[in-house]
């Protein structure tokens, strides 16, 4: 029985971690394609802040 609750443990863990990375993915994809509204974000003019992200 003891095997049996390792292979358990070592699947649910490698669920979450794959969960958690596809977390992480899903959020820089997210964080990367809403560069428009970090623009406003930056506390300068947007000229200025159009030739950071260039």
């Amino acid at each position: 029985m003891l095997p049996l609750r390792r292979h358990v443990l070592r699947y649910v863990l490698y669920i979450a971690a794959n969960v958690v990375t596809a977390g992480l993915l899903a959020l820089a994809a997210h964080w990367f394609t809403d560069w428009e509204r970090r623009l406003t974000l930056v506390p300068c003019s947007p000229a200025a802040a159009e030739l950071m992200f260039v």
